[in-house]
């Protein structure tokens, strides 16, 4: 399992892009438990974030993992990190999903 390709996942230089990625590597490590195998991985700005703190938990973690895109961008994120891509008629029980929200009410 490789890095995610910097031109995927830049750094945060904002104080809005650092919340993002504070928000996204919480999120990882209070939701998407160890025993969870099936990763659903949605879409949106902080989502790759989220791609980049599950690959910082490293091959060990993530070796008998899949996860699931809800959306090409999330596609794109997870071949880019080199995890192991599925798709939901192959696992149509997901563990957890891990999407932005842009607002909620």
């Amino acid at each position: 399992m490789g890095k995610i390709h910097p031109d995927v996942v830049p750094p945060p230089t904002t104080v809005i892009e650092a919340s993002k990625r504070l928000a996204a590597w919480t999120a990882v490590d209070r939701h998407v438990l160890p025993e969870y195998k099936v990763i659903g991985i949605g879409s949106g700005s902080t989502v790759p974030y989220v791609v980049e703190r599950i690959v910082s938990q490293g091959l060990a973690r993530n070796k008998d993992r899949v996860f699931i895109p809800t959306s090409f961008q999330s596609k794109e994120l997870i071949v880019s990190a080199q995890l192991l891509l599925g798709d939901v008629d192959q696992y149509p029980v997901i563990d957890v999903t891990i999407d932005g929200a842009d607002e909620c009410v």
